[in-house]
């Protein structure tokens, strides 16, 4: 199917446009059953923030206690466990930057990174946000981003695609509101919504609506052909242009005239699934990682009006299209090794993306510790910066706040295991990592601590 005036997926299982009156109107089934789990990190995720209270709400403090009344009948987010987590649905964020000694935190402290993900018996609702730059305000609007995002389609209702569509833009319009009321920076948005097949013959439908860079994607195991990664919004942004590192593109916040979102790189798209496929929201922490630009074994292809740098002849040319699917393969990669080792689960590939950003940056997170160590021993700022800019950054990976959030497609039942068994997962990703083995599955905590 494509859309006319506009980018499409050359596949008939996914619909991607920039434009939403271009959005397929597919029949859709109803999101139905009990909540399996609730799950938000890192930290508290999604419940720290305080929004605002509008006319019709009692004014109190959201958290995990305090029961907040909606037109005085329904309970908000404040009521439900966050911590309740699913090997159907799972959420990690981890900080993959070096310690800073000088400070004793970890560099770029707090976690400006958000998700928040409920499973259904049948459906799911995933949202993941980053926010843009570093500190307190950048951590709060990806934190109202994702509260006001789940808070607005946990209750909409939708009989088609293009209705749930319109839902989304409405929950991303929220989430703009609470981000100015609550003072936060500005913050990416990506949200999901898995609804089950409206007939017997129809398929799962995953509607997706992207505001920056934090992108979905879809892991179909029995999907015919070597390509069973697809990035879902990769034809909406088409192929002509080679991505640029730390630049977003699009955010909600304060971002344009102090009060306005910039919408310039939102994107939405309309995926047909079948039982057991895997679908994902991640930041660009975690698939900038598997850019072969961000490898160093590659250079983006482009009209050359200067000689390359040092070392860049040496290295192949890829156009923006082949960079991006080599992208997805390495994920592919990632995902089958995982499958290899044991049985694929949300968690299970939580932790197998995870491992593999950390281990992708461990010298250079190590590398950038020495530069701090040395800074500290002689107090010279400038040789400091002198062996970050020369050194450090001409090692492969790119040390970011990274961030997934899973769902396996298909009904699903309460895990046996209740959350407090769950045990936590180690702090420091450069030294330890999360165990794929048989005896670790189901066993895991989902966010960094």
């Amino acid at each position: 199917m494509h859309l006319p005036g506009n980018h499409s997926h050359p596949t008939s299982e996914n619909y991607a446009t920039s434009v939403v009156e271009n959005v397929p109107d597919l029949e859709i089934g109803a999101i139905s059953g009990k909540i399996v789990s609730s799950y938000s990190g890192p930290d508290e995720g999604l419940i720290t923030v305080t929004p605002l209270c509008e006319q019709q709400r009692t004014r109190c403090k959201i958290n995990g206690a305090v029961r907040v009344l909606s037109n005085g009948t329904k309970a908000s987010l404040g009521q439900k466990p966050w911590k309740t987590s699913h090997s159907g649905g799972y959420g990690m964020s981890v900080s993959l930057y070096e310690t800073d000694y000088i400070n004793g935190c970890l560099k770029g402290d707090p976690n400006a990174d958000c998700f928040g993900i409920v499973v259904f018996e049948r459906g799911a609702i995933l949202a993941i946000a980053d926010g843009v730059n570093w500190g307190e305000k950048s951590r709060k609007a990806a934190q109202c981003a994702i509260h006001a995002a789940i808070e607005t389609l946990i209750d909409a209702e939708a009989r088609t695609s293009r209705q749930m569509i319109a839902n989304q833009v409405k929950a991303a319009m929220r989430a703009q509101e609470m981000i100015l009321e609550c003072g936060g920076a500005s913050t990416t948005l990506c949200t999901m919504v898995v609804t089950p097949p409206a007939d017997r013959s129809s398929s799962w439908i995953a509607s997706t609506l992207c505001v920056g860079d934090s992108l979905a994607f879809a892991y179909c195991p029995n999907r015919k052909g070597k390509v069973k990664l697809l990035d879902l919004q990769n034809e909406a942004r088409g192929n002509e242009h080679q991505r640029v590192l730390n630049d977003c593109c699009g955010s909600l916040g304060p971002v344009l005239q102090g009060t306005l979102p910039d919408w310039g790189n939102r994107s939405f798209c309309i995926t047909k699934l079948s039982t057991d496929d895997f679908v994902f929201l991640a930041t660009d922490g975690v698939y900038d990682n598997f850019d072969p630009v961000v490898r160093k074994i590659a250079v983006p292809l482009l009209d050359r009006k200067s000689p390359p740098v040092e070392n860049e002849e040496q290295l192949i040319e890829l156009s923006a299209e082949d960079r991006r699917k080599q992208i997805t393969a390495n994920m592919q990669t990632v995902v089958e090794s995982s499958e290899e080792m044991c049985p694929l689960t949300a968690r299970t590939c939580c932790a197998s993306f995870m491992n593999s950003v950390s281990k992708m940056t461990d010298t250079k997170r190590n590398e950038a510790t020495k530069a701090q160590l040395e800074l500290m021993c002689s107090m010279d700022h400038q040789k400091y910066a002198k062996t970050y800019m020369t050194e450090v950054k001409k090692i492969p990976g790119k040390l970011d706040h990274a961030t997934i959030v899973v769902y396996q497609v298909g009904q699903h039942q309460r895990d046996s295991m209740a959350p407090d068994e769950v045990q936590s997962l180690p702090v420091d990703l450069g030294f330890h990592y999360y165990s794929l083995s048989k005896d670790a599955i189901g066993s895991q905590s989902g966010s960094k601590n």
